[in-house]
């Protein structure tokens, strides 16, 4: 195998790391709610950081694609999530026919 012409280096924490997570959460957020078609596989072995301070998205093998009904639903569902609004939530998993062994509404 030939050399890359890509170099890599581990730390422990990243760089900048707090722009870096911003940088991610936007543009999932954007594949997800804004195009419909995202990597369904997000952690931190499919992108990298290059020496310029970019980060490089890898390995789109697994992608969803949503309808605008489908990202609509996924919007309120994450402004139900962030306002804590827990019948909104129990009711929303419902009609999306999420299930489980009990439905506890605590959980």
């Amino acid at each position: 195998a030939g050399a890359s012409k890509y170099s890599y280096f581990h730390t422990e924490v990243p760089p900048d790391s707090p722009r870096i997570v911003d940088v991610l959460m936007r543009a999932f957020g954007h594949q997800l709610l804004v195009d419909g078609c995202f990597n369904a596989d997000p952690h931190a072995g499919n992108f990298l950081l290059s020496d310029d301070g970019r980060i490089v998205f890898i390995d789109f093998g697994q992608t969803k694609h949503l309808t605008r009904k489908e990202r609509i639903a996924a919007a309120l569902m994450y402004m139900a999530l962030m306002k804590k609004d827990k019948q909104r939530i129990v009711q929303m998993s419902r009609s999306f026919g999420y299930k489980s062994k009990f439905f506890n509404e605590d959980v």
